[in-house]
């Protein structure tokens, strides 16, 4: 027997194993590189052995077969990957030329072999290797020989004999010599051992077929596919039903073909339509036409949809061919149910549409005799036809829908159907409009269709006429779609003129105003067409529009000029005044009140019908003598009017403002003043003098101080009423608010101009002063009280009373003591790393002399002093003391423990007691102080921490100091102010 390569490398194995040598670490080796390795290594021990004999010299060819097979591997690899500039570059020989030169050397070698050793008994082994590499490496050219020779060398009964036997059979079968492939086949399958047997019996099948024996053939065929189902022989039976079809028919055996795809196939439809397609090609129709009938009757019958799908596909292209356009029209039909049912989409579904549309296509030829417009002489029966295709089509390819209508509209013009071809075409457009075209038209050609479809929907206008309602949807399309396109700019007006035929203004309207977005240059023709549509209005008395349009107009709409807007406005008066007039003069004054307001309520209208009516409802009030009402619409009115028609009716208003405030109605002066105040404010007008005294005075006789001020504040100088009128006016106010108990105001006004005008200073310094004592006693940290001490201390020293200067030099001196004591404190006790109980009590003595000395320098601010400064210097050295007892109960000497250590804390502490029982005596006359007196000052916080103490406060809290400082009619200071100041 032949030594097997495992064999060798098996006891390469062993040889190794008898030597202690340590392998070197390599790469991962691939398959392809391990194969090739191993061959190697058997080949070098091989090839170490002196005097080879034929078997050792075989083996070698062996090896080299092996090896020849992965060069050709390798070569595959490269030519399936190569570029395609490579292989244009190189023909494909080129990829494999390697194995074809080791093919040669392996064939002379084997030859060599056979020729030196005649008689060797594995002859026939190498012809045969030899024959198997020439077919496989060398395109087959000594195929036929290597393996007739192997047949002639091998012993009979031999494995060699079959093997040889199988290569001429298949030879010959790829060289299409099937006469003599079945010889060879013959003999092949009498071998039913080997688990090819299917496969060489499927073989032989088509041997018979291409030598005209059809029965074999079908017998054949039938045989490899039973031995199919048997587990020892290779499966052939999806190749015997890809061929056995054809058997069939070739044997004239259709039916029985049909049954055993039946019979065999779980979905034989695509098996029966072959055989019908090869039936129908050699013009049996009857008999494809029973094939494709059987195999659609199996799948309604077996419920398989796809198949039923496919089977009907098949029968469209069947009928085509032999021109049975009615069964074809019942065809696709019948696919477009099944559609309806269960839609269906991929391969089925375009080859449905594809056929469909082939078949319509060449009708619509046949109906047009390939001409577009005006057929006159044509089948109305083919016409229905060609629209029902173009129905299913839209059924079954919903995305195409705009297309099959247009398809429709250009088939139903062509042969002069006009009215029927605009509603196809109008079909078509709105389902294209649905098509989202950033989506869904990357071809555009949805977009190309839209404007073709505008083009025929304009032809069919111009072909026939239609009704208003048809060139509306026509135009409206057009200018939606192509706003700015030279066709829609002559549509505008074509569509406004057609809105206003229909008196359908506000479709009108819509019209006009796209086309003034679009076209602005247009101005004229949209002109034209507003007055047009304001001339419907006046005709109809529609007020409600004609105010709509007035007030667009004034506001500049389409630039027109103003005298027409000018004569639209006193139309629009006329018409809404007439018959209200005539109630107010016939003395039905509280009918035509309600008829002016209804008008002035109504926003609609211009601004000038409002004043007009308002004017027309005070005057009817002033002659029912409600002056009240009058004065409210007049200052109603006063609003509306421009200026030079206010300017007319000033005389009037200023009797009514004098006339208001004799009768001590001054609410109603001050809202008519200010109204007309604002309204000339930026204007040359003499009246606005006289109103800027009437506002003041009225304002301060309303007691309305904070509204008076900033009129004098801001609009003496926003409306430029002139410096000597507003000081005038300053100083009264001054007066007023001081005299009134008004102190918030006053130091504002002090701010403004005291440190601006010399002359203001003594006649404000009193009252500040004043006004100092009360916010200090209040809130001595407050903004007021920090603004009037700031001014006190800049003007102290011209006034009067030394007393009050040396009060507040003291609480300034108070301020800057108070930053600097609070710098001032108490370091911790420094003992080192050893406790020095006499340097101890030095620095203990140091601190209380510290105490002593800062409570001396505060003496300054204990008496003689203001009450607050006092107060505010007792918390201070209360402060101080807290903090020395601090640090005097922190103290920690080192080195002590036990018993001492807790002596003398005990000791610390109660010195630490001492100095803070003395701060609080400090801080125990500071609350008594606090206690004795009524007024708020410097630190209350510190001093009313207690609800107990803060109760006490309220109830010492006298009731005079929720009184005014000033009584408002005498003008004396109250008591509690006098007492203050002593």
């Amino acid at each position: 027997m032949r030594i097997t390569l495992l064999m060798i490398l098996f006891s390469l194995q062993c040889y190794a194993d008898k030597k202690t040598v340590k392998a070197p670490v390599v790469k991962k080796e691939s398959k392809w590189e391990k194969l090739n390795r191993m061959i190697t290594k058997e080949e070098n021990f091989i090839k170490t052995i002196n005097n080879r004999g034929p078997r050792l010299q075989w083996r070698l060819l062996e090896l080299k077969t092996e090896r020849l097979k992965l060069i050709k591997e390798k070569e595959n690899n490269k030519f399936l990957n190569a570029s395609f500039k490579l292989r244009k570059k190189h023909k494909k020989d080129w990829f494999f030329k390697e194995s074809r030169s080791y093919e040669k050397e392996i064939r002379r070698k084997g030859l060599k072999i056979i020729k030196s050793w005649p008689r060797y008994k594995y002859n026939a082994d190498i012809y045969y290797t030899l024959g198997l590499n020439s077919r496989d490496f060398n395109k087959g050219k000594q195929t036929e020989y290597f393996f007739k020779q192997a047949l002639k060398k091998a012993e009979r009964g031999s494995q060699v004999v079959y093997l040889a036997s199988v290569g001429l059979a298949e030879y010959y079968y790829n060289e299409k010599k099937y006469i003599r492939a079945v010889r060879y086949y013959r003999s092949v399958i009498k071998n039913s051992e080997d688990e090819w047997h299917s496969k060489h019996i499927y073989n032989l099948s088509w041997c018979f077929l291409k030598t005209g024996k059809y029965q074999e053939a079908i017998l054949y065929g039938e045989k490899a596919h039973a031995l199919s189902k048997q587990e020892d022989y290779i499966d052939v039976s999806e190749q015997v039903y890809d061929s056995i079809g054809l058997f069939y028919v070739m044997g004239k055996r259709e039916k029985d073909g049909a049954e055993f795809y039946k019979k065999n196939v779980q979905v034989p439809a695509k098996y029966i339509i072959k055989m019908s397609k090869k039936m129908a090609n050699e013009g049996e129709y009857k008999k494809a036409d029973y094939l494709l009938k059987t195999a659609l009757d199996h799948s309604i019958d077996k419920s398989q949809v796809e198949e039923e799908i496919k089977i009907r596909l098949a029968y469209l292209d069947f009928y085509r061919n032999f021109k049975k356009f009615n069964q074809f029209f019942t065809m696709s039909k019948a696919i477009e149910s099944i559609y309806i049912k269960k839609p269906f989409e991929g391969e089925l579904h375009d080859q449905s549409v594809e056929k469909i549309e082939g078949l319509v296509g060449y009708l619509q030829v046949r109906l047009t005799r390939n001409s577009k417009i005006k057929v006159e002489n044509y089948s109305k029966p083919l016409l229905k036809r060609i629209l029902d295709y173009f129905d299913i089509l839209a059924v079954i390819n919903k995305k195409k829908t705009d297309f099959y209508r247009f398809y429709q509209g250009e088939t139903l013009f062509a042969v002069n159907e006009i009215n029927r071809s605009f509603f196809q075409y109008q079909k078509s457009l709105e389902f294209n409009k649905k098509v989202d075209l950033k989506k869904n038209d990357p071809e555009q050609k949805h977009t190309l269709l839209r404007k073709k479809l505008m083009n025929s929907l304009l032809a069919c206008l111009e072909e026939k006429k239609f009704e208003d309602k048809h060139l509306i949807y026509t135009y409206q399309n057009h200018i939606d779609l192509y706003p700015i396109n030279p066709i829609s700019q002559k549509l505008y007006s074509k569509l406004f003129n057609i809105h206003m035929k229909r008196k359908d203004p506000p479709k009108a309207v819509t019209a006009m105003e796209v086309y003034n977005k679009n076209y602005p240059s247009d101005l004229k023709i949209q002109q034209a067409m507003l007055i047009k549509l304001i001339d419907f209005y006046i005709l109809g008395k529609n007020t409600d529009k004609l105010a709509y349009w007035i007030n667009k107009l004034q506001k500049g709409y389409f630039s027109f000029d103003q005298n027409y807007i000018k004569q639209a406005t006193n139309v629009l008066g006329e018409i809404l005044f007439h018959d209200f007039t005539k109630l107010a003069a016939s003395g039905k004054h509280e009918e035509s009140i309600a008829g002016n307001k209804m008008l002035f309520e109504d926003k609609k209208y211009p601004k000038i019908i409002h004043a007009q009516a308002a004017t027309k409802i005070a005057l009817s009030y002033l002659h029912l003598k409600k002056s009240t009402e009058s004065l409210n619409w007049t200052i109603a009115a006063i609003p509306l009017f421009k200026a030079p028609e206010l300017k007319k009716r000033l005389p009037q208003i200023k009797a009514s403002i004098d006339r208001f405030v004799i009768l001590q109605d001054l609410k109603h002066a001050l809202k008519l003043s200010n109204y007309l105040y604002k309204h000339f404010c930026h204007k040359n007008e003499p009246l606005k003098g006289y109103l800027y005294d009437q506002i003041v005075t009225l304002n301060l006789l309303e007691e309305k101080y904070k509204s008076a001020y900033r009129f004098i504040n801001n609009d003496a100088k926003k409306c430029d009423i002139g410096k000597v009128k507003y000081e005038e006016t300053m100083i009264s106010y001054i007066n007023y608010t001081f005299l009134h108990g008004k102190t918030d105001l006053t130091f504002q006004l002090f701010k403004k101009f005291a440190l601006k005008e010399k002359k203001y200073k003594d006649l404000l310094s009193s009252q500040v002063m004043e006004i100092f004592w009360r916010e200090y006693a209040e809130d001595s940290k407050s903004k007021l009280t920090r603004k009037s001490f700031s001014y006190l201390k800049k003007y102290a020293s011209s006034y009067p009373s030394d007393k009050i200067s040396k009060s507040i030099n003291k609480v300034d001196e108070f301020n800057k003591f108070k930053n600097k004591y609070k710098k001032k404190h108490f370091k911790a006790f420094n003992f080192g790393q050893k406790f020095d109980e006499q340097k101890y009590n030095n620095e203990l003595t140091q601190k209380f002399e510290k105490l002593k000395k800062w409570v001396e320098e505060t003496s300054p601010f204990t008496s003689n002093a203001p009450y607050p400064v006092v107060l505010a210097t007792l918390k201070l050295i209360h402060q101080k003391h807290q903090q020395l007892a601090k640090v005097i109960r922190d103290v920690s000497p080192p080195g002590m423990e036990g018993e001492y250590l807790k002596s003398f804390k005990q000791a610390m502490n109660g010195i630490a007691s001492n100095v803070q029982s003395s701060g609080d005596d400090y801080f125990n006359q500071g609350l008594k102080l606090r206690l004795n007196s009524y007024e708020q000052a410097i630190d209350n916080k510190y001093y009313l921490s207690t609800s107990e103490t803060f109760k006490k406060i309220k109830i010492n809290y006298p009731a005079i100091r929720y009184s005014l400082s000033f009584d408002r009619t005498v003008g004396k200071r109250s008591p509690a102010t006098i007492s203050r100041n002593k």
